[in-house]
């Protein structure tokens, strides 16, 4: 456009239905003293449009629109919008942010046509602050940190006001345990124990929403076992200080602290019952799909202050995961669900990879750092131009979907004395995943393969230092008694059990689910694991993996 300054140059017909981002970007602009007629110095802000990729997979094309003064933009972008009939957003022109509306739709329209738009949200980027988390690097991965420590009094306040409790009566809170994003605390009143989850806000409002979601939607929808939500908050601006949610209690015990006493038998019964859940998650004898498109639950609509008995619709949004908002990653601009098919949400993945290793390389004066990068680049980009071999690239439809709970290990599952399930736990970032993603076996029974049963009297009972420290770790949450024996009789015990029970579980999936896709699907789970290898210290290995695929070569991610 010829004239940068002059808002009226901004036309309809410069946002055609091919328009995916659009960003309003102001700047400080320190040397403008003002005009000639007094008027006060003012910013500078630039349009600038992002459109389709085409379908070889090439860059987006971005083309600057319109440059000009940051007073009244908004409303002029937004009144431009409306006579598009694109959505309508809050464009606010603060001084160096970033605005991000998704106006995609299937058919070109014209200027004056209204035409409904594609709910796909582009890099929105959260408001709500993330005070309390700072990120730590270790040797292997980015690491969450409390900066403060959420107050005791505050919860129980909150407590107090959430479940109607008077001054009066018993309301007590007590630190019980930690997790990778929340710290978990008893509450006991009249009404019996809860459990009060605050949560850092790795990923403000969506973490929090996606799981209250995605726990009602189990509830409701399934025989899972899971806790009931009585209230949450999900924004930060609280007493507490940070999200939260206050939930049931469940009975029981962690299947891991149980698993070395039950029988053979209560663990067939066990696996059973968990290939039965993830048959219910994928919707097995459902007359229609449970979800179309990829993403983590959330809720469309609901009650204000967080009345969880007042909640609306639950769909897929936003994809909440690790990948997504480790770091800064929350600020790439990368699109984040909910996703069309599963090439569009590899895709994305892999564009996360690029921009954080393409980051490191800008930098990091570390040599190591650099030369990981150096070694990730390449393997990532030959996986993103592999992707169409695997994955379609367009679909008529969103891709069908369903609940996938990657996360299923013993810790997550409590189990009564009998061995029975009574709770299955942890569902954050759970998402509704491409049913391929449901062949996946349960962390639980991902182990080695071993056909041999260990003989126990075969193995070396545990010297004195391992007794020691044996004892020094039975505080320890996830501390077992070794029974004099060496810990390797364990390991194995445990490779060989997890070996016979997956012939179980498939066994069961494949009665209660025939449509079951195990065998078709071996190809995008290896491509799936490659992805998550290439950007760690397993990097050779997916290395490997995408050379034969390049040359038309199948061969197994785990044989790479």
């Amino acid at each position: 456009m010829d004239n940068n300054w002059d808002t009226e140059k901004l036309k309809p017909e410069d946002l055609p239905a091919t328009v995916t981002l659009v960003c309003l970007v102001t700047y400080e602009n320190p040397s403008n003293k003002g005009d000639e007629e007094g008027l006060p110095p003012t910013n500078h802000w630039c349009l600038f449009r992002k459109g389709e990729a085409d379908l070889s997979g090439r860059e987006h094309s971005v083309h600057k629109v319109e440059s000009g003064w940051a007073c009244d933009v908004a409303g002029r972008i937004t009144e431009v919008f409306g006579k598009s009939g694109k959505q309508e957003a809050d464009l606010r022109h603060q001084i160096i942010i970033c605005t991000y509306i998704s106006c995609r739709s299937k058919q070109p329209s014209s200027p004056t046509t209204a035409s409904a738009p594609n709910t796909q949200i582009m890099a929105s980027l959260p408001r709500a602050s993330q005070d309390g988390l700072e990120w730590k690097e270790t040797l292997f991965d980015l690491v969450p940190q409390w900066t403060r420590e959420p107050s005791i009094p505050a919860i129980e306040n909150v407590c107090r006001q959430q479940l109607g409790i008077p001054s009066e009566d018993r309301c007590t809170v007590t630190f019980l345990t930690s997790g990778l994003f929340n710290k978990l605390y008893i509450v006991e009143c009249a009404t019996g124990p809860l459990i009060m989850r605050v949560t850092l806000p790795v990923y403000p409002r969506h973490k929090t929403r996606a799981e209250v979601a995605t726990l009602r939607w189990v509830h409701e929808n399934t025989t899972i076992p899971v806790p009931k939500v009585f209230g949450f908050d999900d924004n930060n601006e609280n007493e507490v200080g940070f999200e939260w949610t206050l939930m049931e209690l469940m009975e029981g015990t962690s299947a891991h602290r149980r698993w070395r006493n039950m029988s053979m038998e209560q663990k067939v019964a066990f696996t059973r019952q968990i290939a039965k859940f993830q048959a219910e998650l994928s919707g097995f004898g459902k007359p229609v799909s449970l979800f179309r498109s990829i993403g983590t639950l959330d809720i469309q609509e609901f009650a204000q202050g967080g009345d969880a008995e007042h909640l609306e619709k639950v769909a897929p949004g936003l994809l909440v995961s690790h990948e997504f908002f480790m770091g800064d990653r929350l600020h790439y601009d990368v699109p984040r669900g909910p996703f069309h098919s599963s090439h569009d949400w590899l895709s994305a993945e892999l564009n996360i990879i690029l921009l954080a290793q393409t980051a490191v390389l800008g930098s990091t004066e570390d040599e190591d750092d650099r030369e990981d990068a150096e070694e990730i680049l390449p393997v990532a980009r030959k996986l993103l131009s592999l992707v169409p071999k695997v994955f379609p690239v367009t679909l008529d439809k969103p891709e069908i979907t369903a609940l996938y709970h990657h996360d299923l290990h013993l810790n997550n599952i409590l189990v009564n004395e009998e061995g029975e399930i009574t709770a299955v736990l942890d569902w954050e970032c759970v998402s509704a995943m491409p049913l391929w993603m449901s062949t996946k076996v349960p962390k639980f029974l991902d182990e080695p393969t071993r056909e041999e049963e260990p003989q126990r009297d075969l193995y070396a009972n545990e010297t004195p230092e391992e007794a020691a420290a044996v004892i020094e770790s039975r505080h320890d949450p996830d501390y077992l008694d070794n029974e004099g024996k060496n810990q390797l009789y364990f390991i194995h015990r445990m490779e060989y059990e997890a070996t016979q029970l997956r012939k179980v579980y498939e066994a069961t999936l494949r009665q209660l689910w025939p449509k079951w896709p195990l065998e078709e699907s071996h190809a995008e789970i290896d491509f799936f694991q490659a992805i998550a290898a290439c950007d760690g210290i397993w990097v050779k290995r997916a290395r490997r993996w995408a050379d034969c695929m390049e040359k038309g070569e199948r061969m197994r991610f785990e044989d790479a």
